[in-house]
């Protein structure tokens, strides 16, 4: 997807910096993909305490019914 934005001069500035980033390109790719991860861990976390977990069940094969 082609987007054209402005994008405040110092917080790219910062934001290359801090990533170690060569082209603003991977600095912006980056970024969403701590949004979106962030995001993830988020609804994990939310699961904590509700979920169970059979350490009887082999995972190396095929996948298993979860009841």
């Amino acid at each position: 997807m082609r987007l054209k934005i402005e994008i405040d001069d110092q917080l790219m500035s910062l934001a290359m910096a801090a990533g170690y980033f060569k082209p603003q390109k991977e600095a912006i790719k980056e970024g969403l993909r701590r949004i979106t991860r962030t995001r993830a861990c988020k609804k994990i976390r939310a699961l904590r305490g509700q979920l169970q977990w059979s350490q009887d069940v082999d995972w190396t094969n095929e996948p298993h019914e979860i009841t």
